[in-house]
């Protein structure tokens, strides 16, 4: 990323002035905060060919394959209508394919190709180098209660949402 394309950094409670009030003390504005410096940061550290989730949906595809697309929608927390486009990028950069399924016709399965498979590669060793920043950065103490925690919060909002329907 270059220095004029560069993102303005987030700006902390107290920064000119600006009042937070109670804000800054609701879990959902505390995510969505962290979840955008986090989007930003993993773009500026892995570069132009990132894009959130890409990690993710590669490295689930290469460990199931054969995956079809609703079962990679429901793992990923993503409506099945945004996963589509989604999935249509991953094939135009030629990193997956989707194959119709030999018992279900109406389903896709997922597949990564060569370029896939060299793409998670490279994706999990700059992924892992930056967990273990974030581990020493928090303590490893921290990212392993900080990782329960997100894990508890996931399991609350999945119930939350299946109350919903």
């Amino acid at each position: 990323m270059t220095a004029k394309s560069k993102p303005a950094p987030i700006p902390e409670p107290g920064d000119n002035d600006l009042q937070f009030g109670d804000l800054d003390e609701m879990l959902g504005i505390v995510l969505q905060r962290t979840f955008i410096a986090t989007a930003r940061y993993f773009k500026e550290y892995m570069g132009d060919d990132f894009r959130p989730g890409f990690f993710t949906t590669l490295s689930l595809i290469e460990k199931n394959p054969g995956l079809t697309q609703k079962a990679l929608a429901a793992a990923i927390r993503r409506d099945t209508s945004t996963l589509v486009p989604f999935l249509n990028k991953l094939e135009e950069l030629g990193w997956a394919e989707r194959r119709r399924s030999q018992a279900d016709k109406r389903a896709h399965e997922l597949y990564l190709t060569p370029a896939g498979h060299r793409q998670a590669a490279r994706f999990d060793t700059k992924v892992r180098a930056l967990e273990a920043r974030l581990a020493e950065e928090l303590g490893s103490r921290q990212a392993q209660q900080l990782r329960r925690l997100l894990r508890e919060l996931d399991d609350v909002f999945a119930r939350l949402s299946s109350q919903a329907d």
